[in-house]
Parts: C-alpha cells; sequence; structure tokens
C-alpha cells in the first residue's frame, strides 16, 4: 500500500483541479460543482484505489468518478434515468448491489478494498436511514421502509466487514464516524 501521508499531498494538490475538469466535461452546474468538490463520498472514491496501492489507480479513481457523477448529477435531472439508477426491489438482496459498478479494481490491497467498500455503503445505508421520511412521503423506494432491510443488522453487517478487513490508511481517510454522517452526494 501507499503512504498515506504521500497520497494525501498529492491528492490534495489534485482534487480541485480534477474537479474542474470534471465540471468542464460533464457541464456540471456551479452549485453541483460546489458539491461535488466538498463530497466526502466523491474524494472517498478518488482516494481509495491510491490508498489500496492498486495498478493504475488515476485510471480507475477517474472511472469511478465518471460513474459517481453521472448517477449523482446528471441522472437525477432526468425522470426516466432516476427510475433506472433509485434503489429497487432487485438490489435489496445484496447490500452491496448498487455500489458494484463503483467497485472495480486492478490489484491492490484487498483487505483496504473491502474495508473501503463496506464504507461507501455504510455511507449509503446511513443515507436511506436519514431519508426514510422524506422517501416515504415522496413514495421513493427505500429498502428500510419496505421492510427487507433492518438498518441496525445491516449496520452491524457492514462493521463487522470493517473490522475484519480494518486497514489503518483506509481509516485516516474516511473513519466510520464520517461515513455515517456523509451523505452520498
Amino acid at each position: 500500500m501507499r503512504d498515506i501521508g504521500v497520497t494525501q499531498a498529492v491528492h490534495e494538490k489534485t482534487w480541485k483541479s480534477r474537479c474542474r475538469e470534471f465540471t468542464k466535461v460533464f457541464k456540471l452546474t456551479i452549485k453541483d460543482e460546489q458539491r461535488f468538490f466538498k463530497s466526502k463520498t466523491a474524494l472517498f472514491l478518488y482516494r481509495l484505489p491510491f490508498i489500496a496501492g492498486c495498478i493504475n489507480p488515476e485510471r480507475t479513481a477517474l472511472a469511478h468518478l465518471s460513474l459517481y457523477i453521472t448517477e449523482a448529477f446528471l441522472f437525477t435531472k432526468t425522470p426516466h434515468f432516476i427510475s433506472i439508477t433509485n434503489h429497487t426491489p432487485e438490489d435489496d438482496s445484496y447490500i452491496f448491489s448498487r455500489v458494484r459498478p463503483l467497485m472495480n479494481y486492478n490489484g491492490g490491497n484487498s483487505k483496504a478494498l473491502a474495508h473501503g467498500t463496506a464504507l461507501l455503503t455504510l455511507i449509503m445505508l446511513c443515507g436511506y436511514e436519514r431519508s426514510r421520511d422524506k422517501d416515504s412521503l415522496k413514495g421513493v423506494y427505500n429498502p428500510l421502509n419496505s421492510g427487507a432491510w433492518n438498518f441496525a443488522e445491516k449496520k452491524k453487517e457492514l462493521l463487522s466487514i470493517i473490522n475484519d478487513n480494518f486497514c489503518t490508511e483506509v481509516d485516516d481517510e474516511l473513519s466510520v464516524e464520517k461515513a455515517m454522517s456523509s451523505s452520498w452526494l
């Protein structure tokens, strides 16, 4: 794995530059650009391949961010795509279904990647918990509201994966506490 101090220094210099580039390519609004730049989730997606020591980490990071931006900022503006990208009952059987497209890595430390994947999924799960009332009012499918998932059980499952694969470098980047209070966007 890479030295986290070096990784952080490199990425603090490039993160804002990458955000500007993505803003141009994806034609994000100023508001979306600001949300993207401040997103702990987006930054974590960008840094995880470097932390885990993946082969071609920049390529992987940019591919994951492209998917993230497409779903988080572009598809949410088109009703047809919202229905495709939102959680559906088909996603209920495997808690990692929704984040699986963001978790393709070439090499890298398997424990760091498992820890990171569980953190991303925890962000998603906690987002579902926070949006239960709003989702219910809007008629948006939420696996916690449907009863397909139990928040405490799923959280326990993810925390077990994190503990079994604990990686200090990943935790230094995004702790469980920060993940639980982060939003997907």
